[in-house]
């Protein structure tokens, strides 16, 4: 019988099927499966977890992560100690939201929020700004930092007539200054090491540490 037997039987032959693989060329991979090279981008999210703790009862109406900046302890009783909380975009984001509730205030801190189109919400039992900052303007926080020192600066208070109404303020305004600064310093060495190749990238949060606030040029702030 002549022919391939395998042809007649309708089977494919082995050999030939062996043959074609090895010698035939790969199938090329379409571009949408590659997987870019390189480091990946650092995450704020992650970066900040490490260093501060989450408000884990707290609502998120903002689809984020809410982070817990101001340094409130347990023997923190005033009803007027401003809560700090950031509130980080879960995917990686180039802004985030800062929530002061019951913040000191004055006309200066108050022209700064408008400046940056935040809100300005009176409550029943609490007052609160929302404030939507990015990355790059981070010296933002240095400033409502500022302001908020001279709510109660004698030398301000004396030039400006602007006297402060609740007494807790004389020693929790600098409080909350010295928490909106460390925070900028953090958003700035987040900053570096994300444009810095080759540093190590932060993609799951670690155990969290203590805080830290970063001593920084006049250059770099």
């Amino acid at each position: 019988m002549n022919g391939n037997l395998f042809e007649l039987l309708g089977i494919p032959d082995p050999e030939v099927s062996s043959e074609h693989t090895s010698t035939s060329a790969p199938s090329p991979t379409r571009p949408s499966m590659l997987i870019p090279s390189g480091p990946a981008r650092l995450c704020l999210q992650s970066f900040l977890a490490e260093r501060y703790p989450l408000r884990h009862h707290q609502r998120q109406p903002f689809r984020s992560t809410p982070i817990q900046v101001d340094d409130r302890k347990l023997t923190d009783r005033s009803k007027h100690f401003c809560g700090i909380t950031v509130h980080v975009p879960l995917a990686i984001s180039d802004r985030f939201t800062l929530e002061l509730v019951n913040p000191p205030w004055n006309a200066e801190v108050l022209a700064l929020i408008q400046e940056r189109r935040g809100q300005w919400i009176d409550g029943a039992a609490e007052t609160k700004i929302i404030v939507p900052v990015r990355l790059k303007n981070h010296g933002f926080l240095r400033q409502l930092a500022r302001a908020i020192r001279n709510v109660i600066n004698f030398q301000h208070v004396k030039r400006t007539g602007q006297r402060y109404a609740i007494a807790d303020w004389r020693w929790l305004a600098g409080r909350t200054a010295d928490s909106l600064d460390t925070l900028a310093d953090l958003i700035w060495e987040f900053r570096k090491k994300r444009a810095s190749p080759g540093r190590q990238s932060l993609q799951t949060p670690a155990t969290r540490g203590t805080r830290r606030s970063l001593h920084l040029t006049g250059d770099e702030r």
